[in-house]
């Protein structure tokens, strides 16, 4: 009982001082030093971590060893050998003040609303098994220092972590609007929660794997003894698919995105914050494989596994370790949640609720005051009604085990945006019909599998397939909607042809490098450079006829002359 008095006490001082981080920030960020500015920038990409990566990743290596490596190398390999692609994406986002991933698929495919509102709408119900894992693990955590007698149940304990959740996403992630929706108060405590759950995972992983066992051989020699490492060797066909639909998923989470793009100040902070996100992920990953080793070892199958980060500590008669190792799950999920909850209201207030008004002419009724305040309330009403579909999801999936099993088929869903952002990166031919194609018959897979066989251990779509057989079947028939979507987008664009709009959009996303150099001092300018710039004070297609019109009467000229 007093163990749990010392849990609460740490809990509530714990997320006063997030507060209070917030707090300050947001009146004092501009006098921070661009360097440490740099720092908290990098650190907060860390929300890629959460609670799947601070449990969950344990959990399951203990039932695959190398199953959690794609996890962690998926993003390293972005920022390493695709590093291109993020400068490039930097770029077209501050260029157009971009400020979700909704409105940049949208912006790139001729500013289709149509196409927002459904990026909006998928990444709505992508985030529903990701907010239902985070609250699993919450509960999952702080159960395990409840006295069995507690009057409080798994329900009523998420019910009272989404509250405070959306307290604290309210206070900070809607305190004023702005065109590029940064929250410096919100990120600071990101990176302080990202340098809390890394030291007390590398905590955890140091004391396990060297207070009680001499180091990672030695762990690894008595699980080899007890014949408890049942795939010791790296398999590349199992773990391929899962990076692949990791990779795709990282680039397109809103969280994500908005912590990458949004938040980013420049192109120049972007490249000096390269490196502090896969040593991150380095570290992070490097006791997965131990702390699982060890967990086998010491508790076996008495416990869930995805608790042995927890339960390590208090088998092995250290409490105060286990309450470092439930901050860094708090933290793990706390993060990720407030963040993620923030920018889809953003999503679902510009995406849905001003195109409305506008429709409406409600818009022409408030002064910029009124209307400031109503779509920041518009916000926060928002942010109430996703955690609380959130909280229903957590009760809906609250049987299941694993959450892995939760965050791939999260990540199912925000991977289904990859065709069209990258795509619509490299592709000038890429358009909204192939889009909207491949969303349809994509997610619509994926929803199949969410209904009829997300937990079917056979998966949908069956496994006679030869290589296939070996894949996890959840992440077989994510794989499978995903292609199935990039066939869709490459064949609907290939079918259909584009407008104007979205012929000019895609210039200057494919080719955002000449744009940038085109408008250089002494630089010439091009036809196409002078119709982008016209695009933009009137409609594109008005400005293509007179541009065509204007370049017919010149060819005119010329032959009379």
């Amino acid at each position: 009982m007093n163990l749990t008095i010392v849990v609460g006490v740490i809990a509530v001082f714990y997320v006063c001082l997030l507060f209070l981080l917030a707090w300050g920030a947001e009146r004092w960020f501009s006098k921070i030093t661009k360097k440490i500015q740099v720092w908290i920038y990098g650190l907060s990409l860390a929300v890629y971590c959460s609670s799947w990566s601070f449990l969950g990743t344990v959990g399951q290596s203990a039932q695959d060893l190398w199953s959690f490596l794609p996890i962690f190398i998926g993003p390293i390999l972005i920022f390493t050998l695709g590093f291109g692609l993020l400068r490039k994406m930097v770029i077209v986002s501050k260029t157009h003040n971009i400020t979700s991933v909704a409105d940049f698929i949208a912006a790139r495919y001729g500013k289709s609303q149509l196409l927002a509102v459904i990026v909006t709408l998928i990444s709505l119900f992508g985030i529903m098994p990701y907010i239902a894992l985070q609250l699993k693990a919450m509960v999952f955590s702080l159960n395990l220092f409840q006295p069995d007698d507690s009057p409080f149940d798994g329900a009523q304990i998420s019910l009272i972590i989404t509250a405070v959740l959306a307290v604290f996403a309210i206070l900070f992630g809607t305190r004023k609007l702005d065109a590029t929706e940064h929250n410096p108060g919100m990120m600071l405590a990101i990176a302080f929660e990202s340098l809390v759950k890394l030291a007390a995972f590398l905590l955890v992983g140091i004391v396990i794997s060297f207070g009680y066992f001499d180091g990672f051989g030695d762990i690894w020699r008595q699980a080899a003894e007890r014949n408890l490492i049942s795939e010791p060797s790296l398999r590349l066909e199992t773990l391929m698919p899962q990076l692949l639909v990791g990779m795709a998923a990282f680039l397109c989470m809103p969280r994500q995105f908005h912590v990458m793009m949004v938040e980013c100040i420049d192109e120049k902070s972007l490249l000096k914050a390269r490196w502090i996100f896969p040593i991150y992920l380095l570290l992070f990953g490097l006791f997965v494989a131990p702390l699982a080793l060890a967990g086998k070892l010491i508790l076996g199958d008495s416990v869930a596994a995805d608790t042995y980060v927890i339960n390590l500590p208090l088998a092995l008669d250290q409490p105060m370790l286990a309450v470092v190792a439930l901050l860094g799950t708090l933290s793990a999920a706390t993060g990720m949640v407030v963040v993620a909850v923030v920018t889809i209201s953003v999503m679902v207030s510009n995406e849905w609720l001003v195109p409305i008004m506008l429709r409406t002419g409600k818009i022409k009724q408030k002064n910029f005051s009124q209307f400031s305040q109503f779509l920041l309330n518009a916000r926060r009403l928002s942010i109430i009604v996703i955690l609380g579909l959130g909280y229903f999801s957590y009760l809906t999936f609250m049987d299941s085990d694993s959450l892995s099993a939760l965050g791939m088929l999260s990540f199912g869903a925000f991977a289904q945006l990859a065709p069209a952002l990258i795509g619509g990166m490299y592709w000038k031919h890429g358009n909204r019909s192939g889009v909207l194609l491949g969303l349809l018959v994509g997610f619509g897979l994926w929803c199949y599998i969410l209904v009829k066989g997300a937990s079917d251990a056979s998966g949908v779509f069956g496994s006679d397939f030869g290589l296939l057989e070996t894949i996890n079947p959840n992440v077989r028939d994510i794989l499978t909607a995903l292609l199935a979507n990039l066939a869709c987008y490459i064949l609907g664009s290939m079918w259909f042809r584009a407008g104007v709009s979205e012929r000019i959009q895609a210039s200057e996303f494919v080719t955002p490098g000449e744009l940038k150099a085109s408008s250089r001092k002494g630089a010439p300018i091009s036809q196409q450079d002078l119709l982008i710039l016209a695009s933009r004070f009137v409609s594109p297609t008005r400005a293509y006829e007179s541009f065509s019109r204007f370049s017919e009467e010149a060819v005119k000229s010329d032959s009379w002359a």
